[in-house]
């Protein structure tokens, strides 16, 4: 019985220390397992939170951008209106001088006149809306290709929609200067029941017969094809499926 309880003893004594080192073994690797997963979770989500905000400011300063340079377009869309305008008018201006100089000497004032309006009534621009017309310093209609019935009618007595007199205004803003730009309000042809269309015209003093030469175009016509070109550019900004503008 002694025996028996000295050799229990003996290997209680034997390898208590070993599962001792075992189980002690075991319990710091299971810990540091878990505290390196630990670790690796708060590296992870501080990596991800990290990731999440720079692409957070990096959407942001683009969607700004991009919202920015919208306005700026916005703001200049009638100052570019203006400058289409101007040039057309101006275009059309040094024609009827290039036909006049050329013929004064050797033509009739109605034959330069039909010539410089052959030249001048087919001119089209902005998607074909925009066109040149013609009155005299007298109101008298010269040139007008949209309704050539209403040539050689006078336009001394004609209103916009706010009762502006369109032909005097120009006349007026032509009077100290050799070009000018007007605003007025006019229906819309397929669009006659709103009577507040915004409108801009440009005018210039083709001084060898006294007329203005000029042209205008619905705010609101420029301003859709500046959409128009503003979605084009977006549409190009796109770089895969999971990354766009809209």
């Amino acid at each position: 019985m002694i025996y028996k309880n000295e050799k229990s003893l003996i290997n209680i004594i034997k390898y208590t220390p070993f599962i001792f080192i075992i189980s002690l073994s075991l319990i710091i690797s299971i810990s540091l397992y878990f505290q390196k997963q630990n670790e690796l979770e708060i590296e992870k989500e501080s990596i991800k939170k990290e990731y999440l905000e720079k692409n957070q400011e990096l959407i942001k300063s683009e969607v700004e951008n991009l919202y920015n340079f919208i306005i700026r377009t916005q703001e200049k869309t009638e100052e570019k209106l203006k400058n289409s305008i101007r040039q057309r008018v101006l275009e059309a201006n040094n024609i009827a001088l290039r036909i006049y100089n050329e013929n004064k000497d050797t033509k009739t004032k109605n034959e330069i006149i039909k010539m410089i309006k052959d030249a001048l009534v087919d001119i089209r621009f902005n998607d074909g809306r925009g066109y040149i017309f013609i009155y005299g310093f007298d109101y008298e209609c010269i040139l007008l290709p949209i309704d050539r019935e209403n040539e050689g009618k006078s336009v001394y007595d004609f209103q916009d929609s706010k009762g502006l007199y369109l032909g005097r205004e120009i006349v007026k803003s032509l009077q100290n200067n050799d070009e000018a730009f007007l605003t007025w309000h006019f229906p819309k042809p397929e669009n006659l029941e709103e009577k507040d269309f915004k409108k801009i015209g440009f005018n210039v003093h083709f001084k060898p017969y006294d007329w203005f030469i000029g042209s205008g175009e619905y705010v609101v016509d420029f301003e859709k094809n500046m959409k128009e070109e503003i979605l084009e550019y977006i549409s190009k900004l796109k770089t895969n499926e999971n990354d766009y503008f809209f």
